[in-house]
């Protein structure tokens, strides 16, 4: 069985730039500055771009610190590729969640 997850980031991976998807008409503009996938496995799907200009999937996580309030297993890849990764093993949740910028 494969890993879906695996599968979903290595077809991301290939889908190409902003501008190209963007021309390809891959992507339309939304609203309030975000775009949508027309096509493809994240089809309907919103993105927006950072202030790099790099393409950020708009993902509802708290990034009000200045990056994701969001714990990820370093072997566990994500769609929004956001998140503290804690080492496989580690159990101490206090920690888990202080790393994880979710330790309130």
């Amino acid at each position: 069985m494969s890993d879906v997850n695996e599968k979903f980031y290595q077809d991301r991976s290939n889908m190409g730039s902003f501008e190209q998807m963007l021309e390809s008409g891959m992507l339309a503009p939304a609203r309030n500055g975000l775009y949508r996938f027309t096509t493809g496995p994240d089809r309907g799907e919103l993105v927006s771009l950072d202030k790099a200009k790099r393409m950020v999937p708009v993902h509802n996580l708290d990034t009000s610190t200045g990056r994701a309030a969001l714990a990820v297993r370093e072997d566990v890849k994500t769609w929004h590729t956001l998140g503290e990764e804690i080492p496989k093993g580690m159990t101490d949740l206090d920690k888990i969640l202080d790393l994880g910028g979710i330790g309130f």
